[in-house]
This record gives C-alpha cells, structure tokens and sequence, in this order.
C-alpha cells in the first residue's frame, strides 16, 4: 500500500500536471479526473489484452507511457479556448477595492470560480457591491477581506441581486446602478 505522503505527493504531481483536480471539503475530498473520456479506448477484447500488456510493460520498465499526440493537442486546446481563471482573478482583484491577503484571495476565488457563468454573477456583484460601499461612503476597514467577500459568496446576496441587473460600469470604474 502507499503511506499518506505518498498519496498527497501523487495528488500533488497530477494536480501539477492537470491530469486531475482536486478539492477539499470539510471531511471529505473530491478528485476529478480531466479530459476522463480521452483516457477511455473504445475496445475489443484484443484490444483490450493489448491495453494490459502494454501498460504491465510499462510498469516492469519502470516507465510511464507518453501521452499521444491527440491528448497533447486536446490539452493545448483546453488551455487556449477555456476560460482563464487567473486572468479572471486579476480583473476581480483590480475591481475589488480593499488590497488585503491577495494570496489567500487568489485560492478562494480559483475554488470558487468553476465557470464563466459563475465569474459573470460574481463580476455583476462585486460591482454592485462596490457601487454600494461607495454610495455609503463605506470606510475602507468595513470592507471585507476579499477571502471573506469570496468564502461568503458574497455576490450572491439578497440587496446585491436585486440591482444585479441595472449594472453599468462608469469610464472612472464604479459602478452606476
């Protein structure tokens, strides 16, 4: 069997390689594997004792085999058409007014953010928000910690929502409801 280290050090090197994700909940953890269909052969049964020796092969080598070049491309192409979610972080924290904890901040929002939609809504709120505290000439320590604003779902708030969707960005960047 493995020992704990070597499963989080396993983890660790196919979240660094984007082969899985994986996300911690409070007892519990989630691993997702990407692009799964890609790793599934349609097979017949000699197919099938192929895939098996190969992958013995392999292991009594000591060696892993290479990716083919399908998955390499459709890797290339989930990177360069999917949303991105660290460009997306650095829109929030330009907009998001209080400059606290940006690390901590950054890994909230890329465990938040799972798709464009979800960015659109928290984007909508934010600038709600933002709107909000400056019409109440909201004192800067009263503004939450982005982490917090974030961890909250903030943007999913009742007074936030209702104005949601008369947003409009002013050309000084606040927001004219």
């Amino acid at each position: 069997g493995l020992t704990k280290k070597e499963v989080r050090n396993a983890i660790a090197n196919l979240k660094k390689t984007g082969e899985i994700m994986h996300e911690k909940f409070l007892n519990a953890s989630l691993v997702t594997v990407v692009n799964y269909e890609m790793y599934q052969e349609e097979a017949d049964l000699n197919d099938e004792i192929k895939g098996t020796q190969r992958a013995h092969e392999g292991h009594t080598k000591g060696t892993r085999r290479a990716p083919n070049e399908e998955y390499k491309k459709n890797i290339y192409n989930a990177q360069t058409t999917s949303f991105d979610a660290k460009m997306m972080f650095k829109e929030f924290w330009d907009l998001y007014p209080r400059k606290v904890s940006k690390k901590k901040s950054e890994e909230t929002f890329l465990k938040k953010i799972k798709d464009e939609e979800t960015y659109e809504r928290l984007m909508n709120g934010l600038k709600a928000a933002v709107n909000e505290w400056k019409t109440e000439k909201t004192q800067q320590k009263f503004i939450p910690h982005a982490s917090t604003w974030l961890n909250h779902e903030r943007w999913k708030d009742e007074a936030l929502n209702a104005s949601e969707e008369s947003v409009q960005t002013h050309e000084e960047g606040y927001v004219i409801l």
